[in-house]
């Protein structure tokens, strides 16, 4: 994940009124078990380790905790 968000962030995008943007994004990993045994929970993992991301500083990807 994170290899994709460099790679993501050297790309301009195009702007639909023209010109490019640079973009960079966050993310937030959960992994089956260790951070949740059924979907609702993995999903609140994964959704509490990008807000982690964010609060980090953003363009970052978080790992959820165990």
């Amino acid at each position: 994940m994170d290899k994709l968000r460099v790679e993501f962030g050297k790309r301009n995008h195009p702007l639909p009124g023209g010109g490019f943007a640079s973009v960079t994004f966050s993310g937030g990993v959960a992994e089956f078990p260790r951070s949740g045994e059924d979907r609702v929970s993995l999903i609140a993992a994964a959704d509490s380790a990008l807000y982690a991301s964010k609060e980090g500083g953003r363009n970052r990807i978080s790992l959820a905790s165990s």
